[in-house]
């Protein structure tokens, strides 16, 4: 009789019994953990695991074990496959993706989120996990994603702040180990779910409302008094490269000068122009009461005068530590009538500064607009990006696990001072 599911050293789900001896599952599923469903052979699910039937298993053809396959199109849907002690396979069937029943010794396959990771961000992993086998097993996918950071250094500094508007935790580790030599403290902050350690933050906030998630982390770190740790906070989308000469002094050397912070443009939003927001900005600030296009908030005036807004990719941006009061009154509003956030952030970074008597210092940044993408791997326009004074270069799609960028751009900085590539196709914001 098995008393347990063991993966082989092939990655072969097996049944052992208590003396030790393995049966392997006698349907095969592909090496690489697929299986086709018969009935819908263009349906491809992935192997999630198994469990041992809970006893009486009677008959001589009485189920002694179950397997999971999960549609990762479709987390919602599972095909539950059945074998007999021996692994003998017996059929399957659909299931709704709910917990699993609970069983001696449910194993979970080790290779699950390599095949989910291609078509899934880890908000709907974990997701997806705690659903069927608890929270206990989420949690400890999405602590992994977590990186070791140093402690807090006691010498002027700015904080590097890195928003996600989608959650790919496990980018954190890339983005901490590029960056962790030029910024002394980095935070991560993702919509809904975040590892619990001291510098990941997580809010109910979604892509199209990172301001939401900036106004969080603000308000967070105020309450707590760990605000008073930095002299300032540059904020990075994580599809962002900030240039590699950029580090903590760079950032601090204007704001000592008396600038209140850093943006790419200052901009007026108009709200007659074609941009492709405008109707989302004049809904937010035009029907708040409306049940349907608004969302009941009816403060926006006179708190946010529609001839005060700004417009501008809001990516990438730094705030000296003394506005940041100012800048959480004039965000939240803009948070509550759901304004969109490259106009609310902006908005509220000028008006702080402003208030305050301090400039806000322009920096050039490079926007790769949907044609120039692939150019975030062109050696040539890498090598003319490091030898710009551009802030950053915006996208950087290092959640693909194919991006090049990183390594280009690591190299063109190493080869030091040069003359720009002639080839290189350049666009610039």
């Amino acid at each position: 009789m098995a008393t347990r599911l063991e993966f082989s050293e092939l990655g072969r789900l097996e049944l052992v019994d208590h003396r030790g001896h393995a049966y392997p599952i006698t349907c095969p599923y592909t090496p690489d953990g697929f299986v086709y469903a018969d009935s819908r052979p263009s349906e491809v699910f992935a192997l999630l695991g198994g469990g041992l039937c809970p006893p009486p298993s009677t008959g001589p053809t009485a189920a002694a074990v179950w397997i999971d396959f999960v549609r990762l199109d479709d987390l919602t849907s599972l095909r539950r496959w059945s074998c007999d002690e021996t692994g003998r396979y017996l059929g399957q069937e659909g299931h709704a993706a709910t917990r699993v029943p609970p069983s001696s010794g449910y194993l979970l396959n080790p290779d699950f989120v390599t095949l989910a990771r291609t078509q899934l961000n880890d908000f709907q992993i974990y997701t997806f996990l705690r659903q069927c086998l608890g929270r206990a097993t989420a949690r400890s996918y999405i602590d992994a994603c977590a990186a070791d950071h140093a402690p807090c250094p006691r010498e002027p500094h700015c904080r590097l702040v890195v928003l996600y508007n989608h959650n790919y935790a496990r980018t954190c580790q890339v983005w901490h180990d590029h960056y962790r030599r030029r910024f002394p403290v980095i935070d991560f902050v993702l919509p809904c779910v975040a590892p619990e350690h001291p510098n990941y933050f997580a809010y109910a906030f979604g892509s199209l409302q990172f301001h939401g998630l900036v106004h969080g982390y603000l308000q967070e770190q105020t309450r707590t008094g760990r605000i008073r740790d930095c002299d300032a906070l540059l904020f990075v989308q994580d599809d962002l490269l900030l240039h590699p000469r950029l580090d903590s002094d760079g950032v601090l050397s204007p704001l000592a000068a008396g600038h209140g912070g850093i943006f790419h443009r200052r901009r007026r939003f108009d709200p007659d122009s074609e941009w492709m927001w405008v109707p989302r900005v004049r809904n937010a600030v035009q029907h708040q009461a409306d049940p349907q296009l608004g969302n009941g908030f009816e403060g926006l005036y006179p708190a946010v005068p529609t001839e005060a807004l700004y417009r501008g990719v809001s990516d990438c941006f730094a705030l000296a530590r003394e506005l940041v009061p100012d800048f959480l009154d004039q965000l939240a509003p803009m948070v509550a009538a759901n304004l969109f956030p490259e106009v609310a952030i902006p908005t509220a970074l000028y008006a702080a500064a402003d208030s305050a008597g301090r400039p806000i210092q322009l920096r050039p940044g490079r926007l790769l607009r949907a044609p120039f993408r692939h150019l975030a791997d062109n050696p040539a326009y890498i090598r003319d990006f490091v030898g710009s004074d551009a802030m950053f270069l915006h996208p950087v799609k290092v959640a693909s696990g194919t991006c090049q960028t990183l390594d280009l751009v690591r190299q063109a900085a190493a080869a030091g001072p040069h003359a720009s590539d002639a080839s290189a196709v350049v666009t610039r914001t």
